[in-house]
């Protein structure tokens, strides 16, 4: 029985929980208010908290604004490298070392999480080979 709502396919609606979401599928397909929104609540968040903490919060605020900036226009760069398969198993990765993070957390593991961040971009050699 149809009740007029429409699915939502795999590929559509945000995922909060996946940068590479973020920086490479947005930033793809031209759609930049989401980082424009993301950067604006970095920025206030930035300015409460160099308010407790000082002016090191600011300094290390530009370091975040190179990084994320990098991530972004390293998007652009390797478009012609990234397919939907590919993006969706660089998602599939970050999604599992976020889980690993949050296990770190909870106190469950201890796993070196930094140690597999070079893995979400293992898929774009796999899949250049398969």
């Amino acid at each position: 029985m149809d009740t007029g709502k429409t699915r939502r396919g795999p590929d559509e609606g945000p995922r909060p929980l996946c940068f590479v979401h973020w920086y490479f599928r947005l930033p793809l397909r031209g759609e930049y208010t989401v980082l424009f929104t993301k950067s604006l609540m970095d920025g206030v968040a930035a300015i409460i908290f160099a308010s407790t903490w000082g002016v090191g919060v600011l300094l290390s605020g530009s370091l975040v604004l190179l990084y994320q900036g990098a991530i972004t226009l390293l998007a652009q760069w390797i478009s012609p490298l990234l397919s939907d398969a590919v993006i969706n198993e660089m998602s599939c990765a970050g999604y599992l070392l976020i889980v690993a993070l949050a296990l770190n957390m909870l106190g469950i593991t201890k796993i070196k999480v930094m140690n597999y961040v070079p893995a979400v971009f293992l898929p774009i050699l796999l899949c250049q080979f398969l």
